[in-house]
């Protein structure tokens, strides 16, 4: 969104934060941020489809760094979770890039279209879908936006794991940086979906029982 100022970008993440805080789930303060950015303007779609990017791309960042964290780890995986790394990291990188394939590009617009002429009613909504997707697709051939924004994303996740390892030391709970890696991605999934407010509960009960699995008191 280069018309925005970084100013009012930070402004608009922190306003973000605020909402995924007091809303159930992560994905309510992107809601909030997609609103806000394309209030009264006429480029939503690709507001919306810049927002979604970011995220994904963020997801992504984490699921690497949880992947190096499993490859480096002493410590026996459970193939649950192992699975739920290689499926989510799949998942998320297909979607990031499904617009690239020509066929399925085409596929979806001419299903959208047919809808929007079979139920005339939401008219409006499988246009803006329309708009949505092709916005998409023109992110989606900036390879080295991406790519530098899962860059950013890996950076921002390492920088959590570094808080998270100075408060345990405090805490006398030393776990390995390995372990940290794929705890944290563990974490921040159960943290996207929409179960409690804030994240309460969810957050304190991944922790203590992945923790607990490491052998650190509840």
């Amino acid at each position: 969104v280069p018309e925005h100022k970084i100013l009012k970008l930070f402004q608009l993440n922190l306003i973000s934060q605020y909402y995924s805080l007091l809303l159930p789930g992560q994905m309510a303060g992107e809601v909030a941020k997609t609103y806000l950015l394309g209030k009264e303007r006429k480029n939503t779609a690709q507001i919306a489809a810049s927002v979604m990017i970011d995220k994904i791309t963020g997801i992504i960042g984490l699921i690497l760094i949880g992947i190096l964290g499993i490859f480096f780890t002493h410590h026996p995986m459970p193939i649950a979770i192992i699975m739920g790394f290689s499926i989510s990291s799949t998942i998320g990188i297909l979607i990031l890039f499904f617009t690239r394939w020509t066929f399925f590009y085409y596929f979806l617009i001419r299903l959208i279209n047919s809808c929007k002429t079979k139920v005339k009613s939401l008219k409006n909504i499988f246009g803006k879908i329309n708009h949505l997707i092709y916005a998409w697709k023109i992110y989606a051939k900036e390879i080295n936006v991406l790519i530098i924004s899962i860059l950013l994303g890996v950076v921002h996740q390492v920088l959590s794991i570094l808080i998270f390892i100075l408060l345990a030391n405090e805490l006398r709970i030393h776990v390995a940086f390995a372990d940290w890696c794929w705890i944290l991605g563990v974490l921040s999934i159960a943290l996207i979906l929409p179960i409690t407010i804030g994240g309460i509960g969810v957050r304190e009960g991944t922790l203590i029982g992945v923790l607990g699995w490491l052998s650190v008191s509840s």
